[in-house]
């Protein structure tokens, strides 16, 4: 294999990881009686002591980040805007529609850029750009509606969780630039993760557990802890290395896929042409954008 089907291959894993976490997901919320705060906390908490042990084993220094005020402000902003509300309302979706339309709306992560960055320098989007705005709004309208447009095939909580989830995405895309020039990205995701736990802990109290934790749960939220998150991030992070973060994306667009492919087999999660259609539209719109080298 060549360095780039390598990187290709490692971004494809860290893909399919990342979907089978929400199909995991949706089995804990929905069969075996978890609440999305519960499993927002937890999950957080243990994966940034995942993430922080990583880092401490490679020799990094833990409190650097907390040597500078600016570098404070900034992690805590990420923590709570990016990762939490991420994290959260994504779970959230999940436990009121499914797995692959959570994940999907999440996608639509770069059109909240491409109109962020378009507002903030005060300059028009390109034309591609206003296409795949167009496309994956489009989409997002297919497959909240199963194209009937006077209808929603989804609830206006699912929908608001799952553009909340795209919009929180492009916080933690955008916020902590600056961070990653001066720490690792797993320094920066495991104290963002970390944080975002301990600062929910007091609403979602973790401790007053309401579900039911047999083998298949246990199994299933080591999984999101372990595959979901650690894993999924250090191969995400390794194909950067060798592909860069144009080939990575579009390789990472493999993600819904993989919630669908596993959702309907796990868990009998049936998609019509419609729905099949709108998820295309916005993976479209994203591999589009993805391509753009800048």
């Amino acid at each position: 294999m060549t360095t780039k089907h390598k990187g290709m291959a490692l971004a494809a894993s860290g893909a399919a990881f990342w979907g089978c976490s929400g199909v995991a997901a949706q089995f804990l919320l929905q069969s075996r009686g978890f609440t999305p705060e519960w499993l927002t906390s937890v999950r957080m908490l243990l994966a940034g002591l995942l993430l922080l042990a990583f880092c401490r084993f490679r020799g990094e220094s833990l409190t650097a980040v907390w040597h500078d005020p600016l570098d404070k402000k900034e992690i805590i902003i990420f923590s709570l805007f990016g990762m939490l509300l991420t994290q959260y309302s994504y779970y959230a979706c999940i436990h009121v529609s499914n797995a692959p339309t959570a994940t999907t709306l999440g996608y639509l992560m770069p059109v909240f850029i491409v109109v962020y960055v378009g507002l903030r320098d005060w300059q028009l989007p390109t034309t591609r750009e206003l296409f795949c705005v167009f496309l994956a709004v489009v989409g997002s309208a297919v497959l909240v509606t199963r194209g009937d447009f006077g209808t929603l095939a989804i609830t206006p909580l699912a929908l608001g969780f799952g553009l909340t989830t795209g919009a929180a995405q492009a916080v933690y895309t955008l916020q902590p630039r600056r961070l990653l020039t001066l720490y690792s990205p797993e320094m920066v995701v495991g104290w963002g993760v970390l944080l975002g736990g301990l600062f929910f802990t007091p609403i979602a109290k973790p401790w007053h557990f309401s579900g039911i934790m047999d083998t298949a749960a246990t199994l299933s939220f080591a999984y999101i802890v372990v595959g979901g998150t650690v894993f999924a991030f250090v191969l995400y992070m390794a194909s950067l290395r060798l592909v860069g973060p144009s080939d990575a994306a579009m390789t990472s667009c493999l993600e819904p896929a993989a919630s669908v492919v596993i959702s309907g087999l796990i868990l009998d999660v049936t998609f019509g042409p419609a729905e099949l259609l709108g998820m295309v539209m916005i993976l479209t719109a994203i591999y589009i954008l993805a391509k753009r080298k800048d």
